[in-house]
């Protein structure tokens, strides 16, 4: 990786070439701190920040690259997003969760930086009707077991632990096959395709792009000089698979073909069946407003649509 030998004030983002990342690029603001996106590929989202190529799978990738960089601030997303994919290399797991968060947290203690660990409510097991952020994890698959484990090394470190839901946006520029919730099932119903959707698994997606705004205040010590420990961003409703497709695909103006499904009819890895996240704590201390989830589907519809005619919004 090529590094300026003299570094500049900035933030270091991880995994930005998701929904995720696509979501933060649209909502950024302009007169935000510097930012360094570093990956194995340059996001298309993130065409005019600074880019370093760095593969994190690599043992000691995240200490070097602080130690060069030495940023004001970390925000880790870089992670294996698919829990199937986590069952079947649970190593690769454990090692952008929670590996590449210990050496980060280390390095960035010796200059005085702040680390924020993105994380999921898939770190609960779904029984308990709400999740505060001070809920104890109880995972029952191995990406939430491995994401937990990234959360006590953060946080063991002083870090800051963000835990998110379903995203909901527009199909990834450059990356077709990433989108979010609400798109994926539009774009199977596109298809033809009929999958079935579970009635009793409830959610509370929120739009990448609302994003923005809480994890920018994050990233900037000033804004957010007593933040610390965990955050929860996600919607103020809460929805269950079946009806979130049926509404995707009215915004669309589409036939919704998919069918209704329970959960104990499946026969995969285990799925918790309700992940209701409460967001106090960031609304108390980082000013964040759960956003109405009818109006996060209808900008994910509207920003989806413009794609189609070539337009970004």
């Amino acid at each position: 990786m090529e590094l300026s030998a003299q570094p500049e004030p900035c933030v270091l983002l991880t995994g930005m070439g998701g929904v995720l990342g696509a979501g933060l690029a649209r909502g950024r603001r302009a007169d935000g701190p510097r930012v360094i996106v570093a990956g194995r590929f340059r996001p298309l989202a993130w065409q005019d920040a600074q880019f370093v190529e760095v593969d994190l799978r690599v043992p000691g990738s995240m200490r070097r690259l602080i130690e060069q960089l030495q940023p004001q601030a970390v925000l880790h997303a870089a992670a294996v997003a698919h829990i199937d994919r986590c069952e079947q290399d649970p190593e690769l797991a454990y090692r952008l969760h929670a590996g590449v968060i210990e050496e980060g947290v280390a390095a960035l203690a010796v200059i005085g930086g702040r680390w924020i660990t993105i994380s999921t409510d898939q770190v609960f097991d779904g029984q308990a009707d709400r999740y505060a952020e001070q809920a104890q994890p109880n995972p029952i698959h191995t990406y939430g077991r491995s994401k937990a484990e990234g959360e006590e090394v953060s946080l063991a470190g002083g870090g800051i632990v963000m835990r998110l839901p379903l995203l909901l946006g527009p199909a990834v520029l450059g990356r077709p096959d990433r989108m979010g919730a609400d798109q994926i099932l539009v774009t199977a119903a596109r298809r033809g395709d009929v999958w079935e959707l579970f009635e009793d698994e409830w959610r509370v997606p929120v739009n990448a792009s609302d994003l923005a705004a809480p994890l920018g205040a994050l990233l900037d010590p000033v804004r957010s000089p007593q933040a610390e420990g965990v955050y929860h961003l996600a919607s103020a409703d809460a929805i269950d698979r079946y009806t979130l497709g049926e509404r995707a695909c009215l915004l669309a103006d589409i036939p919704f073909p998919h069918q209704r499904a329970r959960l104990a009819d499946w026969s995969g890895p285990p799925r918790p069946p309700r992940l209701v996240l409460s967001c106090e704590r960031a609304r108390r201390e980082l000013g964040y407003l759960a956003p109405d989830l009818r109006q996060s589907l209808a900008q994910s519809a509207a920003a989806a649509l413009a794609q189609v005619y070539g337009q970004e919004i």
